[in-house]
């Protein structure tokens, strides 16, 4: 093989190769805004799965110490197998308050077990680790006259 076909054979690969990095470009710009769309939809759904954990929290927390049978905080416990489906010490917390929840004489065993799903709801929502049931049972409760 001379110069000459060498110098040719590394011109043809060349082109080959500038060609191939064009379509690649071509095809990464055509399918860049598919993909952000993707990830902005994926950012999305984890904001609001992140709101609706946040809630849950919320709700229980504002109702603890006072009336946990009242709607809101029966509704945010019905949604803690949906919401929290996917974290096992949120369920462990959830099915052991279920275990209270029937008989009187459970009050004090269900109303722990109701603090102990607020600390696992909380660590998972990456609040402190030191976050215990004893520092959730304390709360501004007014007297009534």
């Amino acid at each position: 093989m001379g110069m000459i076909e060498l110098a040719t054979v590394v011109q043809a690969v060349s082109s080959v190769l500038a060609f191939i990095a064009a379509l690649i470009a071509v095809l990464v710009t055509y399918k860049a805004p598919a993909q952000a769309a993707n990830l902005q939809r994926e950012h999305d759904a984890e904001l609001e799965r992140r709101r609706e954990r946040y809630q849950i929290l919320k709700t229980l927390m504002e109702y603890r110490g006072v009336d946990i049978s009242a709607p809101e905080p029966v509704a945010a416990l019905n949604m803690i197998v949906i919401v929290f489906q996917d974290e096992r010490n949120v369920l462990d917390a959830w099915h052991e308050f279920l275990c209270y929840t029937n008989g009187a004489d459970n009050h004090t065993n269900r109303s722990n077990a109701y603090m102990g799903i607020i600390v696992a709801m909380a660590k998972s929502l990456g609040y402190s680790d030191q976050l215990t049931v004893a520092a959730i049972d304390r709360g501004y409760y007014p007297r009534t006259t």
